[in-house]
């Protein structure tokens, strides 16, 4: 199978994922073919919807009902990697995990295929991380695992609670670069 680049878009639930997943795809990719998996917790998939059609958008996968990490065996998923690069031959493939996946296994699962696993991309609600943190060990997990932490919904807090926010996020991991969005 040919080596291709996956970004994991993680981040616990309501933190603006698809939100940023489709401004990347509208604006970020200068016209190489992408392909993305959406994993849903629900029968029924709503975030798909969002991205299907983009013109980005070499192929949409969406997994529902369970997480990608722990609900579908080594074997299936790494027939559907194959068959992602082999028919829509993607510049890189996106998984936006859902909200209460752990992105660590998913990443293990994501190299053990023969895929590059280029970055883990975690979206954080700025207005609610000390409610998620506090409440969901995986909103922790979902921090430490990021090689890039995206500050989102800045709009919905003021200044001091932004800059407070972002030490926290410092301290559970240090080495991720944070990016500020609205």
């Amino acid at each position: 199978m040919a080596t291709v680049a996956v970004d994991i878009l993680t981040g616990f639930l309501g933190s603006g994922k698809t939100t940023l997943l489709r401004h990347v795809l509208d604006h970020g990719l200068k016209g190489k073919p992408v392909a993305v998996i959406m994993n849903e917790i629900g029968e029924v998939g709503i975030d798909g919807r969002v991205v299907t059609g983009l013109s980005a958008v070499e192929k949409m996968v969406e997994l529902s009902s369970g997480c990608i990490c722990c609900q579908i065996d080594d074997y299936k998923f790494d027939l559907a990697i194959q068959e992602i690069v082999e028919t829509a031959k993607p510049h890189l493939i996106i998984i936006e995990s859902t909200g209460l996946a752990d992105p660590e296994p998913l990443a293990y699962r994501v190299k053990a295929a023969g895929l590059g696993l280029d970055a883990i991309i975690t979206v954080v609600d700025a207005a609610n991380f000390d409610r998620h943190v506090r409440e969901a060990q995986v909103a922790r997990a979902q921090v430490c695992a990021a090689d890039f932490l995206v500050l989102n919904k800045l709009d919905l807090v003021d200044e001091v609670a932004a800059t407070r926010v972002e030490r926290r996020l410092a301290a559970l991991n240090g080495r991720a670069e944070r990016l500020r969005s609205i």
